[in-house]
């Protein structure tokens, strides 16, 4: 296989066999992402039709996870309602750099 990224002539070259194989995975992959979302849906509203909370076939298991209620700190209320506090206990944080890829 070769090499899927190279610098020549200070450029970047992405190997173009590699960009039509990805740009083929994320139509799959989006396509598959639909489908399991119907999938998941379909298959919740059917389970809850019959009551039931599991499902298994042929190795192939669901269960529903219940909801329930949790409890969020309100971070923007209470900056606005006390921002002296809120920037006392604030505090920065670094996020590393990262890489979005697009495809047409």
């Amino acid at each position: 296989m070769n090499e899927l990224v190279k610098i020549e002539n200070n450029d970047i070259v992405i190997d173009s066999d590699f960009i039509e194989k990805y740009r083929n995975f994320k139509k799959i992959q989006l396509e598959m992402d639909l489908m399991e979302k119907d999938f998941k849906a379909k298959l919740k509203e059917a389970m809850e039709k019959l009551g039931k909370d599991k499902f298994i076939v042929e190795g192939f298991s669901a269960k529903i996870k219940a909801g329930y209620t949790t409890k969020r700190f309100d971070s923007a209320r209470f900056k606005k309602e006390c921002p002296e506090i809120y920037e006392e206990y604030s505090k920065d944080s670094s996020v590393s750099s990262s890489i979005i890829i697009e495809v047409e």
